[in-house]
């Protein structure tokens, strides 16, 4: 069963959702090029793209944060199908501070199926108001206490498309960038100007193109892992960081990066994780290094360094105890990634531990360590992860929240699809 983790392995590195591979250990944190005078600029975001992308069942998007509060979905429990082959769901958005005290709820809604449960997401936070789509793809806005609740425009009336899914919404200081898919897997992309209160849609051509995946944005474009055609002797296909600005069709190619997944930007810095192989002492062993490349210094730091030793026997690879990041995300100026264990065995994977990179000093620290009898299913992950709380899916179909102040869990919700 070497094969089920070695898949693990790689979808890790290729997801959109910006993941990273984990440590043995605690990460360390050197500085390649010894200067750590390169200052970290803050986008403000209403959340970030691994809370929408790296999900199963379109449930992206459930969970986001301010600076002195927590904000949720609690889809309820989703009753059985019944004889009248109707479900019944009612859910809500809840509010509480960041140690989890003084919850309440701001927002209810409910819904027939566990499709349409999960198509209440998108959640943002910017500037005391909460942005999130529903089943029909309005983009609603609310105050963060529940009142003033506005549709702001819908999806399917400003793209075209009859049927489609609200992939990703994703809230900027004054633009709200968005993808809508077709019902055959046909993407676009949008732009909504607050100010003029205008949808505008990238050049088709260029958004549509199966090369280019996108990564993260700012104010002025979107940051994307791309294909840059072949090295200079025309042999080796080359990929890289691309940059299309939010007034042009054209890819800016940043860097090229072998083996290498973007995580996301901060200010003038992408944040990227790349694998490299080892040999040492007669082992070989894998590294997942995390690294920030200052694009006007073209000067990289690493920020953590992975390693696991990669056992063969009988020409394969033996994969046990195989550590590896299930989610991770930037949320202010922090990395935040969570740490589980595979054995090979099975799509089965142990939860260990929530971990924070701190941008501005380096240091990463351990700050929420897993009972060993948590575990999710790979193959319906279901991670999302803010400052100062995870929720994830179990193998029960139950979402789990932990506070990481307070260090604690519990059971938010559970959804029936059968």
């Amino acid at each position: 069963m070497v094969k089920v983790l070695r898949k693990i392995r790689l979808m890790t590195i290729l997801t959109v959702a910006t993941t990273i591979g984990l440590t043995l250990s605690s990460c360390s944190y050197r500085n390649v090029n010894e200067d750590n005078s390169a200052i970290i600029e803050i986008n403000e975001k209403g959340n970030f793209e691994g809370n929408m992308l790296n999900v199963s069942s379109n449930w992206g998007g459930m969970l986001t944060q301010s600076d002195e509060k927590i904000f949720y979905f609690d889809y309820g429990t989703l009753k059985s199908y019944n004889s009248a082959h109707q479900y019944n769901g009612e859910g809500k958005i809840i509010k509480e501070n960041k140690d989890g005290s003084e919850r309440q709820t701001v927002y209810t809604f409910s819904y027939e199926n566990g499709y349409d449960a999960s198509r209440f997401h998108n959640l943002n936070y910017m500037d005391g108001n909460l942005y999130f789509t529903d089943p029909d793809l309005n983009v609603i806005q609310i105050d963060e206490n529940g009142n003033g609740e506005k549709i702001i425009f819908n999806q399917l009336e400003t793209s075209g498309i009859q049927y489609g899914d609200a992939l990703m919404m994703l809230v900027l200081k004054d633009k709200i960038v968005w993808q809508i898919a077709e019902s055959y897997g046909e993407r676009h992309w949008y732009i909504y100007d607050m100010n003029l209160k205008t949808n505008q849609a990238f050049d088709k051509d260029i958004v549509g193109d199966s090369t280019l995946e996108f990564v993260s944005f700012d104010v002025d474009g979107i940051y994307c892992q791309k294909y840059l055609g072949y090295d200079q002797e025309k042999k080796i296909q080359s990929n890289g960081f691309g940059k299309i600005l939010y007034s042009s069709s054209e890819v800016d190619a940043l860097a090229i990066k072998e083996k290498a997944s973007l995580i996301g930007n901060i200010g003038n810095q992408i944040l990227y994780g790349q694998f490299e192989m080892t040999q040492e002492d007669e082992k070989e062993y894998e590294w997942y290094r995390i690294k920030a490349l200052n694009l006007e210094q073209k000067k990289e730091k690493i920020l953590c360094e992975i390693k696991n030793e990669v056992i063969k026997k009988d020409g394969k690879e033996i994969l046990e105890n195989y550590r590896l990041c299930l989610q991770t995300g930037i949320w202010n100026d922090k990395i935040n990634y969570v740490i589980g264990i595979g054995s090979g065995q099975s799509d089965t994977i142990t939860l260990e531990s929530i971990h924070q990179i701190d941008l501005k000093t380096g240091k990463d620290s351990e700050v929420y360590q897993f009972e060993n009898n948590k575990k999710v299913d790979y193959s319906n992950l279901n991670l999302q992860i803010t400052e100062d709380c995870l929720i994830y899916l179990n193998k029960d179909w139950e979402f789990v929240k932990v506070n990481i102040p307070n260090k604690k869990s519990e059971s938010i919700s559970k959804v029936n699809f059968s």
